[in-house]
């Protein structure tokens, strides 16, 4: 579970770095499309699954004849959406190339923890 959140944590780092160099223009429109990306990741992942994981909505709403299995159960659902994320990283890896400005400052490892320390050190944090 540690590892999981650590490389949902990077991904999450990973993706707000992307967007604010895509957008350097129009800063708030990495606030923008993040808050709707996170509104229909909400939707999907919560109202979505608990609608299909309903069997009594299924057999209502979706099936021509009661069933006694709902379209999605939890196992399936997950595998789904990790194939669906590990995909669509591979594709970006691979199809996607990003500028090399050559004006931007790069860091290292070490230079980006100090930067954070003199963040940290400021009276106003």
């Amino acid at each position: 579970m540690l590892v999981c959140f650590f490389f949902i944590s990077l991904q999450d780092i990973a993706v707000d770095a992307w967007a604010a160099e895509m957008f350097k223009e129009g800063v708030s429109k990495v606030s923008s499309t993040q808050t709707i990306g996170k509104k229909i990741g909400l939707g999907l992942g919560g109202i979505g699954f608990l609608t299909l994981n309903s069997l009594s909505f299924c057999n209502r709403f979706i099936y021509l004849t009661p069933q006694k299995t709902p379209i999605v159960d939890l196992e399936h659902f997950l595998r789904a959406w990790a194939l669906l994320i590990v995909a669509s990283t591979f594709f970006l890896a691979i199809f996607i190339n990003e500028e090399n400005q050559s004006n931007s400052k790069t860091f290292d490892f070490g230079k980006s923890f100090e930067i954070m320390a003199d963040i940290c050190k400021n009276k106003n944090v």
